[in-house]
């Protein structure tokens, strides 16, 4: 009858791994850690440009663990105040783990976030900003460590590129929304347009402001050609009926079913992506110029010293599939326009194929003259050829030497293959084949003698976890490193093979129960106190059994792996072994 039996790893080990693994988390605070904190979702192809920037130009100057990227999806939860104290207390949960040197806030949400916050836990903190549309200057009294690149808009900048690009336009509808920012810059947009309306240059366009409508309404409305006007997409975040603008899909929808011609400013999000163009931004532009004022903070600089920048760069850019869609001539666009997706000229053509057929004429001239040369060297040539001949039987004679001493390390190579095919390439330990073929042996040795022979499965527990937390190439590393634990544990006449994956079998001859246990037990003390440099400990379960009589590898190797699964089903982090009756 089979008893079972529990060891769990005494208290004070678990003191001193506390102990231990707190002295190492301290001293991986001596770098700079810093939040990214951005307002919209990480599939915001506006946000991920950011990020990406950043991360980019932070990379070797600040550690990966102490760079913490957040996203407040502020798109989708616009104005909703509930979504953001719920969003403050998360992060102020998380601030008593990971407090920062410094925070990069981007966009209006973040930023705002921040400073209004002045005498809680972002207090005393630098903050450099990016991407803020709406920049009050006495926010930086409430929070005085803050510097940054104000985005700004250029909503006039793009009606006057419209009125150039367009001469004969007669109306312009701006798109805006009732959320904080789509109201602020359709306000903004009316108080430009009233002082525009006085230059005679503009007093036969009319302006039209959208703020309340239907995203269906509005692709309909527009569907028929409709001369002479142009539409300039502000911000927008939902409809009238609360459905969500997406860029991505929205602003091809609309291209796609209009027939006028779509204007904006934020050139990550449109360009390319159905508008025609506008004076544009650039995300990663921003997200370069934030993380530059980051490291010249980090690196000692005093924030007070940065002066903020108050509005980015706007450059115009134009999409050459659209331009010729809506018949907008090129002698109409401002000097300096970069235009995308425009095909190769016939000039340019032409310049390759002259290229190509000089370097094609180049090499002939080389080739005639290469052959001139070789004929002067011809009469020379035959006077050393019967040296040429010698030296060429020589050189045979080497060779052959050569292919016999390669023939003889083929041969030491192909040994050398036979025994990697018993040999795990990442822990070289035994593989399974190896171990089937040991243990096969160990069992015939022993079934009939009072020596003992003892076998262990080791499984690393919740392995998966540090796969899908810290990547497969992190979990190779623990692999390889509980191999060289278990190599230093075990006594000489152990061995340890790797059985699959995170499981591991440990062969123990000539070995009481007892003493395997105790084998067994301080191994996983080893394993459960060793740093394998993530931020997860790594505990084991391990099933141990006994060879009995009428025994084979099958059931030995079956009865371990019970023992084994039931310590993990008991918890894990344990040594599971049987006593025979």
């Amino acid at each position: 009858m089979l008893k079972c039996s529990t060891h769990k790893l005494p208290v004070t080990w678990l003191v001193v791994f506390i102990l231990f693994t707190s002295s190492f988390f301290a001293a991986a605070k001596d770098a700079p850690r810093v939040l990214i904190l951005n307002s919209y979702h990480p599939q915001y192809l506006w946000t991920e440009q950011l990020t990406k920037a950043v991360e980019s130009t932070l990379q070797g100057e600040i550690p990966v663990e102490n760079l913490l990227v957040k996203y407040l999806n502020a798109r989708r939860f616009v104005d909703d105040r509930d979504y953001e104290n719920l969003q403050y207390q998360l992060l102020e949960y998380e601030f008593n783990r990971f407090k920062p040197d410094l925070i990069i806030a981007f966009d209006d949400a973040a930023y705002q976030l921040v400073v209004k916050d002045s005498k809680g836990m972002f207090a005393g903190i630098p903050l450099v900003f990016g991407g803020v549309n709406i920049f009050n200057p006495a926010d930086t009294e409430k929070h005085p460590q803050t510097t940054g690149v104000v985005e700004g808009e250029a909503i006039q900048q793009n009606i006057e590129l419209i009125v150039q690009t367009q001469p004969n336009i007669e109306r312009i509808v701006l798109i805006g929304d009732r959320t904080g920012l789509g109201f602020t810059l359709l306000q903004e947009s009316k108080r430009i347009v009233d002082s525009l309306t006085a230059n005679p240059k503009y007093q036969q366009v009319s302006f039209d402001f959208y703020d309340t409508y239907d995203l269906s309404a509005l692709r309909e409305e527009f569907t028929s050609p409709t001369a002479n006007t142009a539409l300039l997409l502000l911000a927008v975040h939902k409809d009238v009926n609360n459905n969500y603008f997406s860029y991505d899909v929205e602003v091809k929808k609309i291209s796609e079913q209009l027939n006028v011609p779509l204007y904006g400013m934020w050139g990550t999000l449109i360009v390319g992506n159905g508008a025609l163009g506008g004076q544009t931004n650039n995300a990663s532009v921003i997200g370069k110029e934030v993380a530059a004022l980051a490291l010249d903070i980090l690196n000692g600089q005093p924030t007070s010293s940065i002066p903020v920048k108050m509005k980015t760069t706007y450059s115009p850019v134009f999409d050459y599939v659209q331009m010729r869609r809506f018949g907008i001539s090129a002698e109409y666009l401002p000097h300096g326009v970069e235009i995308i997706n425009q095909p190769e000229s016939f000039f340019i053509k032409h310049i390759t194929l002259l290229l190509i057929f000089s370097a094609f004429s180049l090499l002939l001239i080389t080739i005639i003259v290469m052959l001139l040369i070789l004929l002067r060297q011809r009469s020379a040539a035959q006077k050393e050829l019967q040296h040429f001949n010698l030296e060429l039987e020589n050189r045979v004679t080497q060779r052959t030497e050569e292919l016999n001493q390669r023939n003889s390390e083929l041969h030491l190579a192909a040994e050398q293959m036979k025994l990697f095919a018993y040999e795990d390439s990442l822990t070289h330990l035994g593989n399974r084949r190896a171990g089937s073929e040991e243990l096969s042996a160990l069992v015939q040795r022993h079934m009939h003698d009072e020596k003992g022979l003892c076998v262990a499965l080791f499984d690393l527990d919740n392995f998966k976890k540090i796969n899908d937390s810290f990547g497969h190439e992190t979990g190779d590393i623990v692999l390889a490193q509980t191999a060289k634990l278990m190599k230093s544990i075990t006594r000489p006449l152990d061995t340890a093979f790797r059985w699959g994956g995170e499981e591991f079998m440990i062969t123990l001859p000539n070995t009481s129960l007892q003493n395997a246990i105790s084998v067994c037990e301080r191994l996983l003390i080893e394993v459960s106190l060793h740093s394998f440099d993530i931020e997860q400990r790594v505990t084991a379960s391990i099933g141990v059994t006994q060879l009995q009589v009428n025994d084979t590898v099958d059931t030995i190797i079956n009865r371990a792996d019970q023992l084994l699964y039931q310590a993990k089903s008991e918890g894990r982090n344990r040594v599971l072994f049987n006593h025979i009756a």
